[in-house]
């Protein structure tokens, strides 16, 4: 992952899989891309350990049913209407 974080996303572009562009830098956006292509075209093993980070890092730290019940998710309207489905099937 390559960008700007938006502030909001911090918790998101850890450095163990992602590289954190300054809002505006876009020089430096166009750096770190033309190295990633560099990196990538010689070996894409680090993108590969990257991903695999990335991944645990989501499973650690989130899960589907915490974000739903969040506030910000309607109050869990979405998860009741989930459960309201998994019980009709």
């Amino acid at each position: 992952m390559i960008g700007y974080n938006g502030l909001a996303g911090r918790e998101y572009f850890q450095p163990d899989f992602s590289y954190t562009i300054l809002n505006g830098d876009v020089l430096l956006f166009a750096l770190v891309v033309e190295r990633a292509i560099e990196q990538f075209n010689k070996s894409n093993d680090i993108f590969m350990e990257k991903s695999i980070n990335a991944s645990n890092y989501i499973q650690k730290n989130y899960s589907i049913r915490t974000h739903i019940l969040h506030p910000h998710f309607n109050n869990g309207a979405i998860m009741r209407e989930m459960e309201t489905v998994r019980q009709l099937h």
